[in-house]
């Protein structure tokens, strides 16, 4: 399972593929995660498997693609069939959607970062949201992975994954 992560820097993609891989290795899967910055933009890649990771670098067959703002992404670039987890307010509209059969997540997760945590940082709220259509890591692995990983405010990152899980749509 391969994951492309992308945001501007500073809105936590490296630290969402960091928890992403820690919350699939408390989950009993191999994970990878990695992260490269071109300009003000971040990529952030995770890998998982039942068996030992071999490959390197960039992801570039994702079975999924987390988004943190709809305007980093062209929906035409999106492999067809693909699962897309984004933060967005409403549900995104671009014809490449139905013509790529793509299987789009949608959840306000800035808003819920500002809610919980007073900033607007989407990545936990994302997180939640991944959980919907990505079933290989529980709720706990992830709040433990959060628990781990995140010293600010972990409570508050918790509950931002649980409330980007409830309103996914």
């Amino acid at each position: 399972m391969r994951f492309i992560i992308i945001g501007h820097q500073g809105q936590g993609v490296t630290t969402l593929a960091r928890i992403l891989a820690k919350a699939g290795a408390l989950s009993g899967l191999y994970s990878q995660a990695y992260s490269e910055i071109s300009d003000e933009v971040v990529k952030g890649y995770v890998r998982f498997s039942k068996d030992p990771i071999t490959e390197k670098g960039p992801v570039i067959d994702p079975e999924y693609y987390i988004i943190f703002d709809e305007k980093l992404l062209s929906f035409k670039e999106v492999l067809d069939g693909k699962i897309v987890v984004i933060s967005a307010m409403e549900k995104p509209s671009s014809p490449w959607i139905k013509k790529k059969k793509l299987k789009v997540h949608y959840v306000d997760a800035v808003g819920i970062g500002q809610s919980f945590i007073k900033r607007p940082f989407p990545s936990t709220a994302l997180l939640g949201a991944l959980l919907k259509p990505f079933n290989k890591i529980s709720m706990k692995s992830m709040k433990l992975a959060i628990e781990a990983d995140i010293k600010a405010r972990p409570k508050e990152n918790q509950t931002c994954v649980e409330e980007g899980y409830k309103n996914v749509k």
